[in-house]
């Protein structure tokens, strides 16, 4: 194998994005540029300018890709900037980059050209990451609209190809005409749907493919598509049953198609199966949500209070969502000033009852800024101890609901407005000999291996030299197959080493063509990195593995019990508790079975109440609970709903010895 030598990049390598970032901050300009550069790996270099007037200066001579633009500057201000460069006929990629985030602002930039709007003041990896990738997303755009203009023409010519790359793309392609008949699908189709050539082309799209609870909120808004009343929902996912009434969740991207006087005549639909990464994430999501409620940790603000609720410390992200410019302006204040008043009373309501109990759990307030603005937030507290278990501070860690929901808000409008027919194809399409030698290797060859198309199909680097040597018996185990039986087709996912030694994860989709003679002669298929995808399995393993260790070293006895009284998981301090081992308890025995007749309806009434409404139930109280050999305890209860589920978490903690000696007194 014969490796080239590229070289590295550098500031005028064609392979760098140059940035013109305009603000007149001077402490901003030099810290975009740190972070965006840092960010790319040097990907994209950043020339920062103050002065807005002296931009055509710097844009004149076509070096500049894209323009990174504040909004609000004293000479100058972004919007008028970018009205400018629209009327000189500049056909530059245009961000707007600040931290004014009225809704006019944001329409009147998209309005005249602007290609994104970010809004300052997240934390700062969360702002510059974001940036970086729009930049990138942007330029991609840019790109991709410049090649199918210039690639129009040939496309019909590479209809056949086309049809081929259709074929296997790992998504599928669906051409709906004017009247809703299907006139072209993609093997993808079959392949998660069920539905054949035979079943759909020729067949209304919707009446066939569809549940009847979809068909007419769907063809309504298709044919106002058509006859140019609205346009097409860029993404959007619905639930859909196959042919075999199996349900998936499916991922729609729509794009149109129209004649040469610019009428809709077709809808191009792009659909990715995403069921299973719905179900990785909501598991992904309940572990977490299951985590948090047993350690009480955030990654946003952190507030260290004394015992009458003086702030002692905050950090950085803590300043932020309250509108100061430091962390030590937070320091002496009282927790109350920055509550809103009407929830003072809960705020220390809840304080008071962690003093005396274990009781832990987060809950909504309205916060406020320095300035008096409110917003919402999801605050969790923890009581800190000393050795003698003798409570000396007050730990809250606070997220910002409003900051959260506007930004999954731009991104879901990002992915929608951004995304069309060529970016739905990211992966390799290839065919070769049976040998692997391949005709052609097209697609995000050189995003997935470092590569160019070149380096394979002239023959000076073969796929299998990229495959990890522990995988590759899953590759020698198909070729028996895979020459002598017609028809063969496999899918896979294994792991190659990219050009820059980085370990990526494949999936592979091959089937052979035979000749003539009815031998396999081509082999062709598909490529995709799936790496994202491993990294998402790999860190719901460990956060199920995390929730389970702290689950068990709690230091008090736990149980999780389901809406049906099934109490499913206890750890070791409750076998201690009861008398009773986890396999005589768990899935076998449900919550009342360890209390009277008395107490059970009274918990029944209360398990009712968490569900309707947790916050008006109380999630604190005494009770007794029966041990395996008959005799009974007095236990102090806290309970909690878990996320998203009819599961709830009970912690318990025997206070006989307690009532004993009250009794006594």
């Amino acid at each position: 194998m014969v490796k080239s030598n590229k070289a590295e990049k550098n500031e005028f390598s064609p392979d760098v994005i140059r940035v013109l970032h305009i603000d007149d901050e001077e402490d901003f300009l030099f810290l975009t540029k740190e972070f965006v550069e840092k960010l790319s790996e040097g990907e994209i270099q950043v020339e920062s300018l103050r002065n807005p007037m002296e931009v055509f200066e710097r844009i004149k001579d076509n070096n500049i890709d894209i323009i990174v633009c504040d909004y609000l500057m004293e000479d100058l201000n972004g919007l008028d900037l970018l009205k400018q460069i629209k009327q000189r006929e500049f056909q530059i990629p245009f961000i707007i980059f600040t931290g004014r985030g009225r809704e006019e602002v944001v329409i009147d930039a998209l309005n005249l050209g602007a290609d994104y709007y970010i809004r300052k003041g997240l934390d700062a990896k969360s702002q510059y990451t974001e940036l970086v990738h729009q930049i990138r997303t942007v330029l991609r755009h840019k790109k991709a609209e410049q090649a199918l203009t210039e690639s129009e023409r040939t496309i019909r010519r590479e209809r056949d190809l086309t049809q081929h790359y259709l074929n296997e793309a790992n998504v599928m392609f669906v051409i709906v005409n004017e009247n809703e008949i299907v006139e072209l699908m993609n093997k993808e189709v079959t392949y998660v749907l069920g539905y054949t050539e035979k079943d759909l082309i020729g067949k209304n799209w919707f009446t066939t493919a569809y549940s009847s609870e979809y068909v007419d909120e769907l063809r309504f808004s298709f044919q106002q598509v058509i006859v140019g009343m609205q346009k097409p929902t860029p993404y959007f996912e619905i639930e859909m049953e196959t042919k075999n009434g199996e349900k998936r969740i499916i991922a729609w991207r729509n794009t149109t198609i129209k004649d040469e006087n610019d009428k809709v005549i077709k809808i191009l639909g792009v659909g990715d199966d995403i069921t299973q990464r719905k179900e990785i994430e909501a598991a992904l999501q309940q572990s977490e949500e299951k985590y948090r409620k047993l350690v009480d940790t955030s990654p946003d603000s952190i507030v260290l209070a004394d015992l009458k609720g003086n702030i002692t410390l905050a950090n950085q992200q803590a300043a932020v969502m309250h509108g100061v410019d430091k962390p030590e302006e937070l320091i002496g204040c009282s927790m109350m000033e920055f509550t809103a008043p009407e929830d003072h009373n809960r705020v220390m309501e809840r304080m008071r009852k962690q003093m005396f109990s274990s009781l832990k759990g987060s809950f909504e307030y309205t916060m406020l800024k320095k300035n008096g603005e409110s917003f919402p937030i999801e605050l969790s507290a923890t009581i800190i101890t000393d050795k003698s278990n003798k409570p000396i501070a007050l730990m809250a860690i606070g997220r910002d609901l409003s900051q959260r929901k506007k930004a999954e808000e731009a991104l879901k409008e990002s992915e929608e407005k951004y995304r069309g027919f060529v970016q739905n194809f990211d992966g390799i399409a290839f065919q070769g000999s049976i040998g692997f030698k391949p005709f052609f290797f097209h697609g995000a060859v050189e995003k997935i291996t470092g590569y160019i198309e070149e380096d394979f199909v002239s023959g000076e680097l073969s796929w299998d030299k990229l495959v990890l040597e522990e995988d590759m018996e899953l590759l020698l185990a198909i070729n028996e197959d895979l020459e002598n039986t017609p028809g063969f087709t496999n899918v896979m996912e294994y792991r190659i080493k990219n050009k820059n030694g980085e370990i990526r994860w494949i999936r592979q989709h091959l089937q052979n063509i035979v000749s003539n003679e009815g031998d396999p002669f081509i082999v062709q298929g598909s490529l995709y990195d799936i790496t994202e995808r491993k990294l998402i399995e790999e860190k719901h393993k460990e956060s199920e593995k995390l929730y389970k260790i702290t689950f068990e070293s709690t230091g008090t006895a736990n149980l999780i019990a389901k809406s049906d009284k099934t109490i499913s998981l206890v750890n070791s301090r409750f076998e201690e508790l009861t008398g009773l081992k986890k396999t005589e308890i768990e899935n076998k025995m449900k919550w009342s079975d360890f209390l009277s007749d008395e107490e059970t309806t009274r918990f029944e009434k209360l398990q009712e109440l968490h569900y309707q409404d947790p916050t008006l139930a109380p999630d604190h109280f005494e009770t007794s609970l029966i041990l395996k050999d008959g005799t009974s305890i007095n236990v102090y209860l806290t309970i909690k709903t878990i996320p998203d589920s009819t599961d709830f978490i009970v912690t318990l903690i025997d206070i006989s010895q307690m009532k004993l000696a009250e009794e006594q007194l």
